[in-house]
C-alpha cells in the first residue's frame, strides 16, 4: 500500500510540475517573441506532443502496467527487450532510398534500401525483423538478405520459411551508421502491383 502510494505521489507531482513547466513557457515565449514565430514554436511542439503521445506513452503505460510482475520473477531483461521490439516496430527510422510506405504493421522495402543509424553505446549486433508469406516463398524460393554498414559487409542470413523472423548480425564500433540492406531475388512488378519488392519489415536497428 505505502508503495502504490508513493508512486502515486511521484507521479502527480510530476503531472504539476510538469503544467507548471508549460505555462512559465508560454509566458517566457509569449513576452519575447513575435506573434509569427510563437506560431511557429506552438506548431513545432504540437507535432512532438502529438509523437510522443502515438510512440513514448504506449510504451511508458505497457511497462508501468506489467513491470511490478516481471520484476518479482526477474525477468525485467525480457521486458525491456520486448519494449524494444515494439519501438522499432512502431518509430518511422531515417530511411533512405528503396522504402514504401506504411501498410499496418510492416513496411515494404525494395530489393535495395539504405537508412543511417545511430547505435547506441554498447550495441553488439544489427536486427531485422521481417514476415516472409508462403506466397513470396513459392514465387522466389529461399531469401538472401546482405547487409553492409558504413560499406563494409557484415554478411548474409536466408530466410526458407514462412512467417515472422528476426535476423541478427555481430556489429562493432559504434557513431553514424550508413546502412545499406540488399535482398535476392526479389518480386518483380506485375499488373496488380508495380512495385519491385524485397522484404515487409516489421523493424530494424542496433541492439
Amino acid at each position: 500500500m505505502r508503495q502504490h502510494l508513493s508512486s502515486a505521489v511521484w507521479i502527480v507531482g510530476g503531472s504539476a510540475l510538469n503544467a507548471l513547466g508549460t505555462l512559465v513557457g508560454v509566458r517566457i515565449l509569449t513576452q519575447f517573441l513575435t506573434p509569427g514565430s510563437y506560431g511557429v514554436v506552438t506548431l513545432a511542439l504540437g507535432m512532438s506532443t502529438l509523437a510522443i503521445s502515438i510512440v513514448s506513452t504506449p510504451l511508458t503505460q505497457a511497462a508501468m502496467h506489467f513491470y511490478p510482475a516481471i520484476a518479482a520473477t526477474g525477468s525485467v531483461r525480457d521486458l525491456l527487450n520486448s519494449l524494444q521490439r515494439c519501438f522499432l516496430r512502431m518509430a518511422p527510422w531515417p530511411l533512405g532510398a528503396g522504402w514504401y510506405g506504411q501498410e499496418g504493421g510492416f513496411r515494404w522495402m525494395a530489393p535495395h534500401a539504405t537508412a543511417t543509424l545511430t547505435p547506441s553505446p554498447g550495441a553488439q549486433q544489427f536486427e531485422l525483423a521481417t514476415f516472409v508469406s508462403s506466397d513470396q516463398l513459392k514465387q522466389t524460393g529461399p531469401i538472401t538478405v546482405s547487409v553492409t554498414v558504413n560499406g563494409t559487409s557484415i554478411g548474409k542470413r536466408q530466410l526458407a520459411v514462412e512467417g515472422q523472423q528476426t535476423l541478427t548480425w555481430p556489429v562493432t564500433g559504434g557513431g553514424q551508421a550508413s546502412v545499406e540492406i540488399d535482398v535476392t531475388p526479389g518480386i518483380g512488378p506485375s499488373s496488380s502491383d508495380t512495385r519491385s519488392l524485397g522484404l515487409a519489415v516489421l523493424g530494424f536497428g542496433f541492439r
